[in-house]
């Protein structure tokens, strides 16, 4: 399929909205909460809410292991029931952290206005906290094929699991707060950093989530502030755990989540946690 190529919609969610060509309703689903994005574990299940104004239809995917060909289960959204504004929404029981989990979604083709809407292909949870690659996943031709068996997943992950090593609260409030990211070595490489050449953070150093680079960061940040501001500052690093989604503007670190999918593969972290 080229880029001009309108897709094959033989598969995929009904973009009338009606039933799926392949899939399941099972009485118990229910549309579950809309405030709340991502994959949200919620007592004996999970609640799925992802947005998307163009949309027309959109199926849940579920798997068992990373590299099946097929998915286990396919649940059809509902856009009378299971969408509230431009959020589509979904409680599923019975399904848990470690959970594969993918979209597929329906909509307009017209990549002139930048729609590419394939019911084919395999799409990853914008706001999904990791993901599992397959041993044989290349980017283009996943993207080419849509072929699930090469298709990376999302991974329900219950945040409550994290291993934050005796970070505590801040107790910040996010309004006067600002967030960024930096590379720390190339921040700190020139002398108008204003940090000295022994305090700079090092190849060995500058790994993410160690104690040196929480304290690389602070030093760098303080002294960014204090040259753009003419004074002092304190500075901070991470924030609290939160149950809000998080952004795409934060740090992004290694999981330590004791949730583990099934199946071969590894296991990325895209859950953002921020230096303020």
């Amino acid at each position: 399929m080229t880029a001009t190529q309108a897709p094959d919609r033989s598969t995929g969610p009904d973009p009338a909205g009606g039933p799926p060509r392949a899939g399941d309703r099972p009485d118990l689903v229910t549309p579950g909460a809309f405030d709340t994005l991502g994959a949200t574990p919620t007592g004996d299940g999970v609640t799925f809410c992802v947005y998307s104004r163009r949309a027309t239809g959109l199926d849940l995917l579920l798997f068992d292991r990373v590299d099946d060909a097929a998915p286990a289960r396919v649940i059809h959204l509902d856009r009378a029931a299971d969408r509230t504004a431009d959020y589509w929404h979904i409680r599923v029981p019975g399904v848990a952290p470690g959970q594969l989990y993918a979209y597929a979604a329906d909509g307009p083709w017209s990549p002139h206005d930048g729609l590419r809407f394939d019911p084919s292909q395999v799409l990853l949870d914008p706001y999904g906290r990791a993901v599992a690659t397959p041993p044989g996943y290349r980017r283009l031709p996943a993207g080419a094929q849509g072929d699930p068996a090469t298709a990376m997943k999302s991974v329900v992950v219950d945040p409550s699991t994290y291993d934050w090593e005796g970070d505590r609260p801040l107790g910040h409030s996010w309004r006067p707060t600002i967030v960024y990211e930096t590379h720390l070595r190339g921040f700190t490489a020139d002398p108008s950093s204003g940090v000295a050449p022994e305090r700079r953070p090092t190849r060995r150093i500058a790994q993410r989530g160690s104690a040196a680079y929480r304290s690389a960061t602070a030093r760098a940040v303080a002294a960014t502030r204090a040259r753009t501001s003419g004074g002092s500052s304190t500075s901070t690093h991470r924030p609290a755990p939160s149950s809000t989604p998080a952004t795409s503007s934060g740090q992004s670190i290694r999981s330590r989540s004791r949730s583990q999918p099934s199946g071969s593969g590894s296991v990325r972290d895209s859950a953002a946690l921020t230096t303020a």
